[in-house]
C-alpha cells in the first residue's frame, strides 16, 4: 500500500498540525504524526536549536530525528512582519498548533493566543513549557532532573536511605510530551463537537508528577521497597495471636540475611532491623476479620511488605528492585 494511502487511513488522517516546538514538546507532534496527522514543523532560519542536541552521528542529532519523524518542515522567521503573516496563514488552515516557546515570546511577536484564535476560532493551541505560562517560575528553565525531583519521582528511584538514581534519557520531557498530545486530542474532540478552539498549557512538572502518580499506585499495590503500601481500616486481631509472633527472626532482604526483632508493645507489633528501620509498627495492609491467627497476614514495615508463613516466619513479599 502506498505511504500516502496508509497515512490517510490512520486515525488522525486529514488533521493538520502546525508545530512551533523546539526541543521541549517536540515528541507531541511526533505522536500526532504517527497517528496520521499532517504535522508541519516551523523552524527559524538556520534550523531549530534541537538539531544540535546530542548525541550526534555525522553531525545529525539523534533526538531531533526521533522527535521529528513523519513531520514536514519549513523555515520561517516569524519575528518579521512577513514571517508573522506566513505563520498566521498556516494557523488559519490548521486544526492544532503546538508550541514550546519562552512564555510571552509568541505574544510579543504578534502571535499570542488571542491573535491566533481571532484568525482561527476552532484552533487548538497547546503550549509546553518548563514551569507554565504564569506564576513566579514562568521564566525559569528546568532540566529533566529538576522536574523529576520536584515531582517526587526521584523518591522512588534507588535504594531507600541513599541518594536517588537518575533515570536515563529524558523521562520527564518525553512523558510530558505524551500527556500534552493526549490533552490536545481531548481538546480537538471538543473543537469538533462545539466549533470552539481551546488553549492547553502543560509544563514539565505536571508531566513528571503523573509519572510519580503511576509509580506510587504500583508501589502501593505490590509493596515495592521504598514505599509504604496504602492502609485501609483494620479490624483488630487477637492480641494473643500477635504475641505469638514476638521473637527474633532472620529476614531475607535483597540477598542479605538481616536480624528481625519483633516485640509486642501496647497491643502493637513493633519491629526493628538494620537497614530497614528501628522500632516501627507492623501495620496490616488489608482489612481482615477478627482472627486468632496471623498466619498468611501481610504487614507493612519501612516501605516493605512482610508476610507471615505457615510456620510463623517472616518473608519479604513483592517485586524486588536489585
Amino acid at each position: 500500500m502506498p505511504a500516502e494511502d496508509l497515512h490517510g487511513r490512520l486515525p488522525l488522517g486529514g488533521v493538520r498540525v502546525l508545530d512551533l516546538t523546539d526541543g521541549a514538546g517536540a515528541m507531541s507532534g511526533r505522536l500526532l504524526a504517527d497517528l496520521g496527522a499532517d504535522v508541519v514543523l516551523v523552524e527559524p532560519p538556520g534550523g531549530a536549536t534541537a538539531r544540535s542536541a546530542p548525541p550526534l552521528v555525522d553531525g545529525v542529532s539523534l533526538p531531533f530525528l526521533t522527535q521529528s519523524a513523519n513531520k514536514r518542515s519549513m523555515q520561517i522567521d516569524w519575528s518579521t512582519p512577513a514571517g508573522r503573516e506566513e505563520v498566521l496563514a498556516l494557523a488559519r488552515a490548521a486544526d492544532i498548533l503546538l508550541e514550546s516557546q519562552t512564555p510571552g515570546r509568541l505574544a510579543a511577536a504578534g502571535l499570542g493566543r488571542e491573535v491566533l484564535h481571532a484568525a482561527n476560532p476552532r484552533l487548538v493551541i497547546t503550549s509546553v513549557t518548563d514551569f507554565g505560562q504564569t506564576g513566579p517560575y514562568r521564566d525559569w528553565v528546568g532540566t529533566d532532573w529538576v522536574h523529576l525531583a520536584l515531582s517526587s519521582v526521584l523518591s522512588r528511584s534507588g535504594n531507600p536511605g541513599r541518594p536517588p538514581l537518575m533515570p536515563p534519557g529524558r523521562l520527564a520531557a518525553e512523558h510530558g510530551a505524551a500527556q500534552a498530545a493526549w490533552a490536545t486530542l481531548v481538546a480537538y474532540w471538543w473543537a469538533l463537537e462545539t466549533g470552539q478552539g481551546a488553549a492547553i498549557m502543560t509544563n514539565g512538572d505536571q508531566g513528571a508528577a503523573l509519572i510519580a502518580e503511576i509509580k506510587f499506585a504500583i508501589a502501593a499495590e505490590y509493596g515495592w521497597p521504598g514505599y509504604t503500601p496504602r492502609m485501609v481500616k483494620v479490624i483488630p486481631v487477637d492480641s494473643t495471636a500477635l504475641a505469638a509472633l514476638t521473637g527474633d527472626y532472620q529476614l531475607d532482604y535483597r540477598g542479605q540475611t538481616l536480624p528481625l526483632s519483633i516485640k509486642l508493645q501496647n497491643g502493637k507489633l513493633i519491629a526493628s532491623t538494620p537497614v530497614l528501620g528501628d522500632d516501627e509498627e507492623l501495620l496490616p495492609t488489608s482489612a481482615t476479620k477478627f482472627v486468632s491467627s496471623v498466619r498468611g497476614m501481610e504487614f507493612a514495615f519501612s516501605g516493605n511488605v512482610l508476610t507471615v508463613t505457615a510456620d510463623g516466619a517472616f518473608v519479604l513479599k513483592g517485586p524486588r528492585r536489585e
